[in-house]
């Protein structure tokens, strides 16, 4: 199978953008390096294109990833002469913690340094000014950012045109994004995991879970064998990490949205989960807002467990309806259809 593919409205999802400034028509004349490259290729091109279109000392285009914290990780970037790629930092003391946070573009002319003092990347490199652009995903989620950083002190002049360039771009860009990610969740699936047996294998579906859906935590679960009541913890992935103190643990259905799936094949909550479900208080200790579950059945039709997929924002119910959640459904339910017949 190959990578998901973001769908569009528009006849041509990716248009070239239409000259305007002089700095456009300069970007313009290669869209045709641009439009001959996918994945990789596109976002290093047009790192490479920006760049010398423009004076400024840094591009980069990076993701966001959910873990303990959210996390900024380049994919694609140039810094003065050397290549950025292949890298992660918290984004909590940067500018680019504002851009994700907010969805919009964040400009700064000529006193980072002074509104970001924790950002180590602008006191050591001498970084003045900056502009970040966010990526939105087809269902409307940050999905990545676009980042340049100067050396000088900027003006609106100056960014706007490059802003606008950015924008005209940001469907293609925010597509390449989501398409590399689903193609590294789907490699990790079909690479399997090292440890050997079932708990390996339920522990990495739970952290491919957890990093496609870019949850707050993610856990599978069985129905427990001695109790119609509670279900048992198969693997637990909170913000990147395994839980692993939680495997085995048997959890009663009753007064948790899991118990919902006794009657329903799907339980989603848009919002509201602590309210909803007072009887776990670690809903609102840990900020949780939203949940998605799924039961699996045997081939009788009998439920044998389920996953579970919950975040500290709200999450859209479209997020859900996509190729990933069918693809982890079938791997998980027959992982644990074949752990049933095996005991």
């Amino acid at each position: 199978m190959g990578p998901i593919v973001s769908k569009q409205d528009d006849t041509d999802p990716f248009p070239v953008p239409q000259p305007g400034s002089v700095f456009e028509d300069g970007f313009s004349s290669e869209s045709e390096l641009l439009s001959s490259t996918v994945g990789p290729e596109f976002l290093r091109a047009f790192v490479v294109t920006l760049k010398d279109a423009v004076d400024v000392d840094m591009v980069a285009i990076s993701e966001l990833r959910i873990m303990e914290e959210e996390r900024i990780h380049v994919l694609a970037g140039q810094m003065d002469e050397t290549d950025l790629a292949d890298f992660e930092y918290d984004a909590c003391v940067t500018p680019c913690f504002e851009v994700i946070k907010g969805a919009n573009p964040v400009v700064v002319h000529g006193n980072a340094q002074s509104a970001y003092p924790k950002d180590d990347f602008f006191q050591e490199q001498g970084i003045r000014s900056y502009a970040g652009v966010p990526l939105l995903s087809q269902h409307g989620e940050i999905a990545g950012l676009v980042q340049l950083a100067w050396r000088h002190e900027t003006t609106d002049a100056e960014t706007q045109p490059i802003l606008d360039v950015i924008a005209d771009y940001s469907k293609r860009l925010a597509s390449e994004l989501e398409n590399l990610h689903a193609t590294r969740i789907l490699a990790a699936l079909a690479r399997g995991s090292e440890e050997p047996g079932s708990t390996g294998i339920f522990r990495l579906i739970a952290q491919q879970m957890q990093q496609a859906f870019k949850a707050r935590t993610v856990f599978v679960a069985e129905c427990s064998p001695v109790s119609d009541q509670h279900f048992n913890i198969l693997a637990y992935c909170n913000g990147g990490t395994l839980v692993s103190e939680l495997e085995g643990q048997a959890v009663p259905y009753e007064g948790t949205p899991c118990e919902h799936l006794a009657s329903a094949q799907e339980f989603r909550l848009q919002t509201g989960l602590a309210d909803a479900f007072p009887m776990q208080p670690h809903f609102r200790a840990e900020g949780l807002d939203s949940y998605l579950g799924v039961r699996i059945d045997d081939h009788s039709g009998k439920a044998i467990g389920h996953f579970a997929i919950q975040h500290d924002h709200p999450i859209s119910t479209r997020k859900f309806e996509t190729d990933l959640l069918r693809i982890f459904t079938d791997r998980f339910g027959s992982e644990l259809r074949r752990r049933k017949t095996d005991q």
